[in-house]
């Protein structure tokens, strides 16, 4: 079974660079698929990214029946993490972030904060 990694690509500028992080993935023997929220396609060179993977970056959600273009993921990272996105997972507030990991998987998982961590020094 092939290895997929979706690439999501929040609104910040190291976005640009995410062309770099899928070489280094592919290299490394991952078959890559990018999904952007809308801020983070503005920095992005959708056609480039389309070329490198083979699969069309994924800004807007599918309809629903709509087919999946992109393969099921194995695993994701998001790059950037903006300090909005990281907020969004740590609180579940879901506007962007929560949809489209479960989109992209059909689970989702949360990072949240430890309260005797939060505490110490």
């Amino acid at each position: 079974m092939a290895r997929v990694l979706y690439v999501i690509a929040c609104g910040g500028p190291p976005a640009s660079q995410i062309a770099d992080f899928v070489r280094f993935a592919q290299d490394n023997g991952w078959d890559t698929a990018v999904v952007a929220t809308p801020d983070g396609a503005k920095f992005l060179d959708t056609a480039q990214l389309t070329e490198l993977t083979g699969h069309p970056v994924r800004v807007q959600y599918k309809q629903p029946g709509d087919p999946d273009v992109l393969p099921p993921a194995t695993a994701m990272v998001v790059a950037p993490a903006t300090f909005s996105t990281v907020n969004k997972l740590a609180h579940v507030s879901a506007l962007i972030a929560l949809p489209a990991t479960y989109s992209a998987t059909g689970t989702c998982a949360a990072p949240h904060a430890i309260g005797s961590v939060m505490r110490s020094p």
